[in-house]
């Protein structure tokens, strides 16, 4: 048992990859789909980039929620990042500071959950404007997004993971400064 508890802990360390056995808050927000193709228009789609990089401890993450009939995009993103050689190159930003948490939990847990967002609802139920509110409200926020197609089983239980996102921008337009004149 111990021989397995320390390959666990020797690949997690490896990839960068803290697999935490902690809780989330009972205020964190779980965004919930299933992936779709990169340049699928509409849906969750998930870009994964694992290049070897000084200044990452492991892969970076970044999902987007869109829809191209409704005209909205929202960017989540977790870079994972050393922030000790990041710190060599540049002044560390708290956006930076995320580590990187993948939390295995039994699917049906999922419905012990009170901030539960549902990717096909949100497409389906909200305007673009209201999407543009929900994503600011939840900027800064404990946010983890779970995908369907992370699912897996574990000595015969169904688990998910949830991966620590943050709100990163959204194509909401900003109004142009204003301007003063002189008459």
């Amino acid at each position: 048992m111990k021989g397995i508890m320390l390959t666990i802990l020797l690949v997690a360390v490896s990839t960068g990859t803290v697999i935490s056995q902690q809780t989330p808050s009972s205020s964190a927000i779980f965004i919930i789909g299933t992936s779709v193709a990169p340049d699928t228009p509409t849906g969750l789609s998930r870009l994964f980039d694992n290049t070897n990089n000084p200044l990452r401890m492991g892969p970076r993450y970044t999902f987007f929620l869109a829809s191209a009939e409704k005209g909205f995009e929202i960017m989540f993103k977790h870079s994972n990042y050393n922030l000790t050689e990041l710190a060599k190159e540049r002044p560390v930003a708290e956006d930076d500071r995320y580590t990187f948490k993948i939390f295995t939990r039994s699917r049906g847990e999922l419905a012990t959950y009170a901030n539960v967002v549902d990717v096909d609802q949100l497409i389906a139920t909200k305007t673009r404007h209201e999407v543009w509110a929900w994503a600011k409200s939840i900027r800064n926020k404990e946010i983890y997004i779970i995908d369907r197609n992370d699912f897996f089983t574990e000595n015969g239980m169904p688990k998910m993971k949830l991966i620590e996102v943050y709100v990163a921008i959204t194509n909401q337009p900003h109004d142009p400064p204003k301007v003063n004149t002189v008459e």
